[in-house]
């Protein structure tokens, strides 16, 4: 048995595009502090602030014109687009 901790819509998607029916759900919906808000993230260096300036604002405008809604919906059969960015 392998165990794999994901985003629970990431791995419905999978699914459900993939035809695994092996693939089985199970324990909490872990949400919250624990992992944040739902926002998108990306790997940066530790201090890269000057990098993080430049893709927030492109993350942001992705979101705002339904880029990314467009894009999970169309790969993953769900929006699967980050609420709250400031």
């Amino acid at each position: 048995m392998d165990i794999l901790l994901a985003s629970k819509d990431n791995l419905l998607a999978l699914k459900r595009t993939e035809s695994i029916p092996e693939l089985e759900l199970v324990g909490p919906c872990l949400r919250g502090d624990l992992f944040g808000t739902g926002g998108v993230g990306i790997g940066l260096k530790k201090g890269n602030a000057e990098l993080k300036a430049k893709l927030d604002p492109v993350i942001k405008k992705l979101v705002d014109k339904g880029t990314v809604k467009k894009l999970s919906e169309q790969h993953f059969g769900i929006d699967m687009s980050p609420v709250g960015l400031n």
